[in-house]
């Protein structure tokens, strides 16, 4: 029976299942199409060329003097704080250095200037620039180092510094010195034109008997040559195989469920609808049926037929009895004195027919056992050996039989 109610809830939906098998089909053959035959193309920027330009500032300061602690000649490098009457000449030095992942050739132009100069709040007052040196260098490949290396008096720099203020007659601000280096590189680096500028600085802080120098830091920078790049989208396995899955399985059930449809299997044929609508109704009833077996002897007297099993429990609801669903014959009764009501379903009339049907032996199925059929004859009676011959359920003529043949109008 649950078969039989799909059966028919797919062909009552039978429009509903071809249009949705007939989207996931189309929805299987898009990702089918965009997975394996057209795939996406994902944009994607690649780094093919490097290099790296490299930048360094030093300062050192020689003992020029005897001391008890530092030997004379004595070189004392990137020290935070100089003793001026020892090492009154500092010394920096600028190199400059790059690799590249290919190939490169590059000029490069070092200079180095003194800048002496007055601030207030970051506001430059008064400035003096002297240059130092100057180094130029051509073809310079990659790993190469290139140096400018310089040397600053700092005690004649504070008097310079000393001098100005002197000259202007008014000592404001901050004076600051420094020494300011540049470094320019231009050429072609792996394949590519380039022109890249670095500055650093060495700043002289005098402090009377000691100087402190404070370094720029290194520099450090990597350039890279980027190519966009197109390429095919790469799915994963559950998209790869999956949109097979899903196209194959939705047109195999298509040509299934439309096959299935066009040869009749799946509509339910007329003899299953009504077993389908008696399985409804006596659902429906229930509350009004006991299931048992009523013996051929109780069905004596009048049978009424009903046409349907509704109309037997209303019946059965207005004389307050209960219906009797015989589970040998499959009808519903309702028994009552001298007649009784009946509804023999389809499915029940056919089994009961070939009940009837006699055996190889010559015997029937008959509940009697005997060797003639027991048929119902619609009015409670059955017929033996005589079929003309009305007898009653223990086998006696029927004095109705009788009086019907008396009565012209029976």
């Amino acid at each position: 029976m649950r078969m039989i109610r799909l059966r028919n809830r797919l062909d009552d939906l039978t429009l509903v299942v071809v249009v949705a098998l007939l989207l996931l089909c189309g929805l299987g053959a898009w990702m089918v199409y965009g997975v394996h035959v057209d795939p996406a193309t994902e944009t994607d920027q690649q780094t093919v060329a490097t290099w790296t330009e490299q930048a360094t500032l030093t300062h050192a300061a020689e003992v020029r003097e005897p001391n008890p602690v530092f030997p004379e000649g004595e070189t004392l490098s990137d020290q935070p704080v100089y003793f001026t009457s020892l090492s009154p000449v500092v010394e920096g030095s600028y190199v400059y250095s790059y690799d590249a992942s290919e190939s490169g050739t590059v000029d490069v132009e070092m200079d180095a200037r003194l800048r002496i100069r007055s601030v207030d709040d970051d506001t430059t007052l008064w400035e003096t620039t002297e240059q130092l040196e100057t180094v130029e260098t051509e073809q310079v490949t990659p790993g190469e180092t290139t140096e400018l290396a310089v040397a600053v008096d700092v005690t004649e720099a504070v008097a310079e510094a000393n001098r100005i203020e002197d000259g202007l007659g008014a000592t404001v601000g901050t004076t600051e010195i420094e020494v300011a280096f540049e470094a320019t590189a231009a050429g072609v680096v792996n394949g590519e034109s380039v022109a890249n500028v670095h500055r650093g600085s060495l700043s002289l802080e005098p402090g009377g008997e000691t100087y402190g120098v404070t370094a720029d830091d290194d520099v450090l920078e990597t350039h890279e040559t980027v190519e966009t790049v197109e390429s095919e989208r790469e799915y994963g396995l559950l998209r790869s195989y999956g949109s097979l899955v899903v196209f194959g399985g939705a047109l195999l059930g298509l040509v299934g469920f439309a096959g299935a449809t066009y040869t009749g299997r799946i509509s339910p044929s007329p003899a299953e609808r009504a077993a389908l609508d008696q399985y409804r109704q006596r659902r429906e009833f229930d509350d009004w049926i006991s299931t048992g077996q009523v013996p051929a002897h109780e069905r004596a007297g009048t049978r009424i037929e009903l046409d349907s099993l509704e109309d037997l429990v209303d019946t059965a609801i207005d004389m307050d009895r209960r219906v009797i669903e015989d589970r040998e014959t499959g009808s519903f009764l309702i028994l009552d004195d001298g007649r009784y009501y009946c509804y023999a379903p389809e499915t029940a009339t056919r089994e009961a027919e070939v009940d009837d049907i006699p055996d190889e032996s010559g015997a029937s199925n008959a509940p009697d056992g005997s060797g003639a059929p027991i048929s119902d004859g619609g009015d409670g009676r059955t017929t033996g050996d005589n079929p003309e011959t009305p007898r009653d359920v223990d086998g006696t003529a029927s004095e109705n039989a009788t009086d019907s043949a008396d009565d012209p109008d029976s």
